[in-house]
């Protein structure tokens, strides 16, 4: 099988090197509905900082997704 092309990921230097095939497998599963991507809070940019605490606090069980619109 041949390498993947590096990503930006890859290219950070933050030591997550080789992410890529595994993201690509988690979207995968998703999209087949044997993976949930439960979110536990959405909410408008200028709820930035309560996204953030939340995730910090730990009080979420899901992701937190903020709409950029």
């Amino acid at each position: 099988m041949p390498e993947a092309p590096a990503t930006s990921a890859q290219n950070t230097g933050s030591g997550c090197h080789g992410l890529a095939p595994g993201l690509g497998m988690l979207a995968a599963k998703v999209a087949a509905g044997e993976l949930g991507a439960r979110i536990s809070w959405r909410g408008g940019w200028d709820r930035a900082p309560e996204a953030v605490g939340a995730l910090l606090g730990r009080r979420l069980h899901g992701k937190a997704v903020i709409d950029l619109r």
